[in-house]
Order: C-alpha cells, then structure tokens, then sequence
C-alpha cells in the first residue's frame, strides 16, 4: 500500500470494528482510490468531544493515535446529505459519502499522517507494513 487516509479517533477505531461503514467528507476520494486498499491512519489529535463519544461507543477513550491501525476500501463515493450528527464535522447541507467495503485491523505503527489521501513514505523510527 502506498496511500493512506488519516482519520481522527474515535472515527478510525469504529470503521475498524464495522461499527461506522460511511466516511463522511467534504471532498470526493479521487477515482484512482475507489476499490483500492489505503493503511489507515489515526490521528494523534482528539477533542474532548471525540474523547466522550469514545467513551459512550467503546466504553474507552484509551485508542492507538498517531500511526497507522489498519488498511481500508472504498467503493465510489456519492454526494447526498450531510447527516445531522455528521453535521458538527462537515458544516455543509450536502457531504461526500465514502462507503467502506472492507476494513482490517493491523498492528499499531507510529508514523505522522497529512491531509487528504496521502502518500506514504517511511522515516527513521518507521516499520514498513507489508501488504
């Protein structure tokens, strides 16, 4: 895998459990991606709302940040209507709707993430993942 999407928590730890199977964006995921697998990455940011819903939906706010959890499918993304609770994220009347097709759990990697689907390269202190 050479391209990656970086995902805040508790978000990436749901999509890993099949609990959240739309990725919801203000921008499409280009069509060279659609079907192909991407590492997950979890962002080492949280807010203190996404610590509480962590706890509400996983029972814990103690998640992998800041390196790579797990690689993720997308089908081909649809525009349609923000969903309300998506709302506090995506402040627009109509997102991007990335259906997941497939999800998998990898071992925790520590490694920065990038805006967008981003390309992966590995620096000193990194551990390539095989495919």
């Amino acid at each position: 895998m050479e391209h990656a999407l970086s995902v805040r928590q508790p978000w990436a730890e749901l999509l890993l459990r099949g609990q959240k199977t739309v990725e919801y964006r203000g921008w499409p995921l280009p069509e060279k991606f659609w079907g192909r697998w991407l590492l997950l990455h979890a962002s080492r940011s949280m807010s203190h709302r996404e610590r509480d819903l962590a706890l509400a939906c996983i029972g814990t706010d103690t998640l992998d940040r800041g390196g790579y959890v797990g690689k993720i499918r997308f089908d081909r993304p649809v525009m349609m209507l923000t969903p309300l609770d998506v709302r506090a994220y995506c402040s627009q009347p109509c997102c991007w709707h990335w259906p997941v097709m497939d999800v998998e759990r990898l071992p925790f990697c520590p490694a920065k993430g990038r805006t967008l689907v981003f390309k992966v390269t590995w620096g000193s202190g990194e551990s390539k993942i095989d495919d």
